[in-house]
């Protein structure tokens, strides 16, 4: 239960790092509550409802729920470069708005495209017949800590890189991660 709650919390905690680009005006330790937050809530409420939705929904979920991934955190990181190339926003108090990226309207999704692989991973819990619940805590503690641990090590990043340069990674990241589930779908 560790390692899949630890493999799905990976994607989250990457792109909270990330996200910390463009995070505005909002301190490091509230960045850090809203990713704790909402990967984590995500990461915990998707299995439930992949294992109470699999009589219907588990054929749908393999390509339509990777391809809907991919294109939500592709959105998301080309939003952030051209954000950062046309320099309208060098996320201090007078360009970013309050929050940023990890304001809540901001947060949903990042967090549900992340989640993708959690709502497969109940639902084929619940097709051997498993009860989801204790490994849908984990998985929800397991990426609300990773990603606020990401949040820390994100802001260090950016604060050697610079706001404007560690956006566009930033954004190049979250698309990669994008890309990264759709190729996992298609190859595996």
């Amino acid at each position: 239960m560790l390692l899949i709650s630890g493999g799905v919390a990976i994607d989250a905690a990457v792109v909270s790092a990330a996200g910390t680009a463009c995070a505005g005006t909002m301190s490091r330790r509230r960045c850090a509550v809203s990713a704790a937050m909402f990967f984590g809530g995500f990461q915990f409420l998707m299995p439930l409802i992949g294992s109470l939705a699999v009589g219907w929904f588990a054929d749908k979920v393999e390509f339509c729920g990777h391809a809907l991934a991919c294109g939500l955190l592709t959105m998301v990181g080309a939003r952030m470069i051209v954000e950062a190339a046309r320099g309208g926003r060098e996320c201090d108090a007078q360009t970013c708005p309050e929050g940023g990226f990890f304001a809540a309207g901001n947060m949903v999704l990042p967090a549900v495209a992340t989640s993708v692989d959690a709502l497969a991973v109940g639902a084929g819990i619940a097709l051997v017949g498993d009860p989801v619940w204790a490994l849908a805590a984990l998985m929800g503690i397991v990426t609300g800590i990773g990603s606020a641990a990401s949040v820390y090590a994100g802001r260090g990043l950016m604060e050697k890189f610079g706001p404007r340069r560690a956006e566009i990674v930033g954004g190049a990241v979250i698309i990669g991660i994008g890309v990264k589930i759709l190729m996992e779908h298609i190859n595996g």
